[in-house]
């Protein structure tokens, strides 16, 4: 067995380097201030990226999470009453 079909495949491994490509330049930036920062302020500096990026993006994945669960009840909702057989009115 090969070692992107282990991953996925090819899409699965694809979709791990674009991950890690797009996080690296991030993580550099964070790691060289908080390794090789000589004063207080450039260490802050590495741990405010570090921290702050994630803090930054919750709202918007938060909001992005409800919406989806938002549509998907709708949906549901919908087929449930596509889905129901018409019944004749009680005399």
């Amino acid at each position: 067995m090969d070692r992107a079909e282990d991953l996925g495949g090819p899409e699965g491994t694809g979709t791990i380097l674009a991950a890690f490509g797009t996080a690296l330049p991030e993580s550099v930036v964070t790691f060289i201030a908080v390794v090789f920062g000589d004063t207080p302020a450039q260490k802050e500096i590495g741990i405010g990226a570090a921290l702050g990026g994630p803090l930054c993006w919750r709202p918007f994945a938060y909001a992005v999470v409800g919406l989806t669960l938002i549509a998907a009840a709708r949906r549901s909702r919908q087929r449930q009453r596509q889905s129901r057989p018409l019944q004749p009115p009680e005399p």
